[in-house]
This record gives structure tokens, sequence and C-alpha cells, in this order.
């Protein structure tokens, strides 16, 4: 873990208040200028929310007007980095907290602790600040009543989420034992594995294989493990849970086709599964079966079907794998074994991998597409691919993003969703099967706090409920049947 000293700071909170829940924030107030007054120590201060309600609300907190614009959130002194849910909910990464968004489902009566440090690849620190300088930072904290869902990871029709009180559950094809249950049945409504509550993560693979984070920051595999993605040490399949390694440092896991990507709190990015076309970035097409290290330092990663992208702390963006059709983003289609910058810019946020095209979205909330796009799942009004990003319209109000297989989905700062690409099964939820190559809005509502895409789609609102659509042979909507839908349609 890395050490946090305390910083220059002054801070105001405000707490809104909501139907049946509330908010308390202490302390309300902080202030100091250069010079060292109110320097936090490792074991001084820190900033608590506390929900007032009886029920689990998201606590919603919101930074701006820093000086100097390079303070980030880090988690209080005591506080179990796992349990915390980070930008968009599925990242536990440090974030920029100029204008960003930090978010962690909370117990009623439950308390959550955060702080202020500088973050640089290597540890958190205070910065040096001229005599004259102040660091002023706003915060606001609300609080929104909770359903019962917090996570959701679509995979080939398989969907695994959590809940908010930390329980896992799984529906869908479980022809490889992806699902958990211990069989290789399908169902077709949500179905508890296990009965543990501590789950902080999960991702749900491509070929029918899932990987999950518990808060204690141990990682776990099950499924398929014919290539080694599932990181044990053999090909075998497995039915149930089972603990990769006895490392419990793992802050994120990112499944793709057949290759997993996973990195730990110390940012260092592992590897392992099906590597034909260097999409491990080990600098060979040789398959591994347990972790292994990909050189460099990372915040954040997603697996194609055989492309791999990530993106350090300093917001560079790099990819590596197979590139037939651009994916990689590199202006060439040449495959690539090890992490190779995509141009220059440093102001990457988030990004996003689908079976061969890829999304990614800057600083500024624009959004930029390349690779595969005969279904129109760049987005840009045609279906011609690109090697090189492209900006997706000229919207600079991009919040969050999510690839399919072969369509794509978006929500934006408002909170509306938007989805375009492939259509067949209605997995754009528009009520139709049309393709649209440009983003289109899903319905009128503007409560839609994440989504996940494969040939079906999930998607979590603001108030915990989960809606599902799209294709449904195997009951991966988790509506208790396998007809497909083609809006969003609350599981129950």
């Amino acid at each position: 873990m890395r050490n946090v000293l305390r910083g220059f700071v002054f801070v105001f909170c405000s707490g809104f208040l909501f139907a049946g829940t509330g908010v308390e924030v202490s302390p309300n107030s902080w202030h100091a200028g250069a010079g060292g007054v109110g320097v936090y120590t490792s074991t001084g201060a820190y900033f608590q929310v506390k929900n007032l309600g009886t029920e689990p609300a998201k606590i919603s907190v919101r930074a701006a007007n820093t000086t100097p614009d390079n303070w980030q959130l880090a988690p209080a002194p005591g506080v179990d980095i796992f349990a915390l849910k980070w930008g968009d909910g599925t990242t536990m990464n440090p974030i920029a907290i100029t204008d960003a968004e930090l978010i962690s489902p909370l117990a009623g009566g439950g308390i959550f602790n955060f702080d202020l440090a500088f973050h640089s690849p290597t540890e958190l620190s205070v910065p040096t600040l001229a005599t004259t300088q102040e660091t002023i930072v706003t915060l606001s904290v609300e609080t929104v009543l909770l359903g019962e869902w917090s996570s959701v990871s679509c995979g080939w029709y398989s969907t695994l989420a959590i809940k908010t009180d930390g329980t896992l559950w799984a529906w869908g094809l479980n022809s490889e034992g992806q699902l958990g249950l211990g069989d290789t049945t399908n169902r077709n409504t949500p179905t508890q594995v296990g009965t543990d509550n501590n789950w902080a993560s999960v991702s749900s693979g491509g070929n029918y294989y899932t990987l999950a984070i518990k808060t204690d920051g141990t990682l776990w595999a099950w499924g398929n493990g014919d290539h080694g993605q599932l990181g044990l040490g053999d090909t075998n399949d497995r039915h149930t849970p089972t603990q990769v390694g006895a490392d419990n440092d793992w802050g994120l896991v990112f499944c793709g086709g057949e290759h997993t990507l996973a990195i730990k709190i110390d940012e260092t990015l592992w590897a392992w599964g099906w590597n034909t076309y260097g999409q491990l970035g080990l600098g060979d097409t040789t398959n591994r079966n347990t972790p292994t290290r990909v050189s460099g330092y990372w915040i954040s990663a997603s697996g194609g079907n055989s492309h791999t992208l990530a993106m350090n702390s300093d917001g560079m963006l790099y990819t590596w794998g197979h590139n037939n059709q651009g994916q990689l983003g590199l202006g060439h289609t040449t495959d690539m074994y090890t992490p190779t910058q995509v141009g220059t810019d440093s102001n990457w946020s988030s990004i996003s991998c689908g079976w061969v095209h890829t999304l990614a979205m800057d600083i500024n909330g624009m959004l930029w597409a390349w690779g595969r796009n005969a279904e129109g799942q760049l987005g840009l009004g045609d279906t011609i691919e690109k090697n090189i990003p492209t900006q997706v319209g000229t919207d600079s109000n991009w919040s969050s993003i999510s690839c399919g297989l072969l369509h794509t989905l978006a929500v934006k700062s408002d909170r509306t969703l938007w989805t375009w690409g492939y259509n067949y099964f209605g997995q754009l939820g528009l009520g139709d099967t049309t393709d649209r190559h440009t983003p289109t809005q899903v319905g009128i509502d503007s409560n839609w706090s994440s989504v996940s895409g494969y040939s079906h789609t999930m998607a979590i609102k603001t108030d915990g409920t989960l809606w599902a659509w799209g294709y449904n042979f195997a009951g991966q909507l988790g509506l208790g049947d396998t007809t497909n839908r083609n809006i969003p349609t609350e599981v129950q």
C-alpha cells in the first residue's frame, strides 16, 4: 500500500437530502494556506460521510476548482481500498479530483471516509507549494436511495452482477460452469453464487469464464480454462469460484475473449490466457496459465477478443495484440506484442474494448472510436473501419462507455443512455432490430448509472434497479424466459 500524506486544502462540504435518506459530513470545512498550517498527518483528520437513513444509499462526492489541478482522491487511513467504488463504479484507482465523481454504495447507518492526496505513478505525497499558494477544493456530497444492484458484467450469453449487500449473482449460459454454481445448468433468473457477501467486482469473459475480486483483495476464477485464462496453473474448467494464487492485493480485473488482465493496488498489470496475437503484451505469442507481469504501471485496462487496451496514470493510452481491423488505433494493421502508445496525447480518462473495435473517452468528455465498423459500432455515421482514434460527433458531455460484441453503449453526464451499432437481437434497446450508425438515445430516462454489453445489454439506474434487453437464448437477460427484448426491461 502506498503511503498517503495530507496536503494543504480548503474544503467546503454540503449535503443534499433525499426522501428516506440523508447525509452527514464531518468536518464541514478545512482551510490551510502555504506554510504548513493544517497539514494532515497519517493519523490525522479525514473526511467522513455518514448515511443517516436505514436503507443502502449511493454516496456521490463531486470535487472541482482545485489549484493545482493534479490533486486526487485517496482512501482515508484504515479504510479498506477494496470496499470503495471509484469513478464510474467499476474502478478503484484514484481519479483526478477536478470534475470527478466518487461513488460508493453505503449501507444504512454506514460511514464512508475519504481523503485528499497528491498522486504520482509511484506514490501519494504532498505537493510542493509556493509560499503564496493555496490549494482550493470545493466538494459537494449527496445521497440517492439505492435498489439492489451495484455492478453488472455481460459475458458471452451470461450475466454476472453484484448486489449492494456484496452478494454475487449469475444467470444465462452455463455450459462451462461460468456461472460458478457448481454445475453446467443454464439459469434464466438471477441465482446467488455461494453465500459470500464480500464481492467487490466481477468481469465476465468472452469465452465462457468469469473473474472476480473480493473486498479482501483476493482474486477468484471459474468457468472455461482451455487457454489458461483462469490463471490457475492449468487448462481445466472450474464450476465454482477458485482462488487465483494467494495474493490479496488485487484491485481490478478485466476479461477479454480468452485472456485476462488484472491490476494490483501498486498499479502493476498482470496478464494470462490466450496469446496467439500477443494480446498479453509479453513480447511473444505463448499462452500463460498463471498471472505474468506486463511491464509498466497502469490504472485501467480492457480486453477485446484478441487485443488489449491500457491506460497509465499519466493519461497515456497503449494498445497491443491483434490488429487486423485497426483496433489498436496505431494507423496500421500490424499486430503488436508489447504495449505501444496510441498517438501522443496524455488526456485519456476511460477505455473499453469490443470484440474488434475500441472506444476511449478523454478528460474533456469527448468520445473517440476506431477498429471494426461494419455494423456502425464506431458511431461515425458510416461502416468504414478506422485505424486511428476518430471523434464520435462533437459532444463533450460523455460520462462512461462500454463496448458490446458489435455494438456500443454510453452514458452522458446528464445520465441519458445512448447506443449504436449492431442491433439484430434488439441489443440497442430502441424498440426495433435496425442497426444504428450514430449514437441514438434509449428512451427519455435520465437516470442511468452504468451499462454493460455483449450480444445483450444490462444497465443499472441511479435507483439501483437492473434493466436488460437484447439476445436471450440462454436466459442471460434474467427475466425468467428465453425471449429476446428490444427495449429495457426491469429484472425483478
